[in-house]
């Protein structure tokens, strides 16, 4: 009993300490975009319409999204952008590579709102649609706070970095991907790659594969929580040699679940 009470204490001051330093790091960066108007004046992102879509007939090759706060989706479709908040985000398209950055003016509106959008579903969100999906090489992604999904699309690389936020990949296939959080659940339904690296602080990671991840090498590894392969407990570690591909799995404080077909 000892034993449960402390690691409830461990992990109820790890999440205190995660959002305190997140929220310090949000009141950074916002005294500097304060103080560094001419940076963003200079910007040539183009802000959203007030009807919160936008289209765009370019073909895209490059997905590059940094935004401080906000629900991210990218998903096939005609071409075009919606937001249910026209003004949270900005864009551009520049050589065939589309960028979606923060848009400072709305740094007052979600640091102010009730209840707290840091701690709660109440976000902006924004969805990506791109047409010709195969052509698409990278898809890099940098959340500070928010969830990120995407679906049905075939990019070389994938890079995910999500501070505090869920992480969701469905029949998405790639070459090489890195995917990283630091609080929040992350599930990777039904995807196909041949080479992949997981790093979770704290949360569950899901990972099912339609490709035979037998002949992989794989490193996986638990501290805290339970590690299962195609549902079999297998311990806290795994390290196996093989020439397929690489999948690497770490979790600092969560369970493991990898699987495949057979």
């Amino acid at each position: 009993m000892r034993k449960v009470y402390l690691a409830f204490i461990t992990i109820v001051t790890i999440v205190c300490i995660l959002i305190g330093s997140y929220r310090n790091l949000v009141h950074s960066r916002s005294e500097y975009a304060e103080s560094h108007p001419a940076e963003w004046e200079e910007s040539e992102y183009e802000p959203a319409a007030e009807e919160h879509t936008w289209e765009f007939d370019e073909a895209i090759s490059a997905v590059d999204v940094d935004l401080e706060v906000g629900n991210v989706s990218i998903l096939e479709g005609t071409g075009f952008i919606e937001a249910d908040q026209h003004d949270f985000s900005s864009y551009e398209i520049s050589d065939g590579v589309l960028k979606i950055k923060q848009n400072p003016s709305y740094k007052n509106h979600w640091e102010n709102t009730e209840p707290d959008p840091v701690v709660t579903d109440n976000m902006p969100h924004i969805w990506i649609y791109l047409p010709e999906t195969d052509l698409v090489e990278s898809v890099s992604v940098d959340l500070k706070a928010g969830a990120f999904d995407m679906s049905s699309m075939h990019p070389d690389n994938i890079s995910i970095n999500c501070d505090l936020g869920d992480i969701r990949l469905e029949s998405v296939d790639f070459i090489h991907g890195q995917i990283f959080a630091k609080m929040g659940n992350i599930t990777l339904e039904s995807i196909s790659f041949t080479d992949l690296t997981v790093d979770e602080k704290m949360g569950n990671i899901y990972i099912y594969s339609r490709s035979d991840l037998s002949g992989y090498e794989k490193n996986l590894s638990v501290k805290l929580g339970v590690l299962n392969m195609n549902g079999a407990n297998i311990g806290r570690t795994v390290s196996s040699e093989g020439s397929d591909g690489k999948l690497s799995v770490a979790n600092d404080m969560g369970d493991v679940d990898v699987s495949w077909d057979m």
